[in-house]
């Protein structure tokens, strides 16, 4: 098992403010922005609100069970119509680490502006990219365009909202 490390409240929204930061410092106008859950809810809320988003859109996939990788699952897809109108699209996650889940929207996407002629230009941004050299975990098939923080992958980051909450 991996190493863990718990991120608090203030870690995410150290993150955010760095992200933000960055995507203004491109000057690109995001009118739209595609939040992966169930990681990247939180940061896509707090991205939109920071830089005015109106227009959210939320897909859900997943990539683990517990700590264990396995095949992407969308749980629910992307649907072409929405992108309709849409310049600049921001993708946002709390993290990459294999890369998997950023490929397999970057590729719908692709798919979308290809096949339905959406012209639709897509950036990434997550909380957490990990990078290093590690037997079990290769570098990231995809990475995104803006990261806030790197970590290794040798540590599993457990974030605010993954904690069990239970009535006592």
């Amino acid at each position: 098992m991996s190493e863990k490390r718990y991120l608090g409240w203030g870690d995410v929204e150290s993150c955010v403010r760095k992200l933000v930061e960055k995507i203004k410092a491109s000057e690109t106008e995001y009118d739209c922005i595609l939040g992966l859950a169930n990681g990247g809810l939180v940061p896509t809320c707090l991205i939109a609100k920071a830089l005015d988003i109106k227009k959210v859109l939320t897909v859900s996939i997943k990539a683990y069970n517990d700590e264990t990788a396995h095949d992407i699952q969308f749980l629910t897809s992307i649907n072409h119509k929405d992108l309709k109108g849409v310049r600049n699209l921001l993708i946002v996650d709390d993290l990459v680490d294999r890369g998997e889940t950023l490929f397999e929207v970057e590729k719908i996407l692709g798919y979308y502006n290809y096949s339905h002629k959406i012209v639709c230009k897509f950036d990434s941004a997550v909380l957490y990219t990990k990078l290093g050299h590690s037997t079990d975990s290769p570098y990231p098939r995809v990475l995104p365009t803006y990261t806030a923080e790197t970590t290794t992958p040798d540590i599993w980051l457990v974030f605010p909202w993954e904690l069990n909450i239970k009535d006592d």
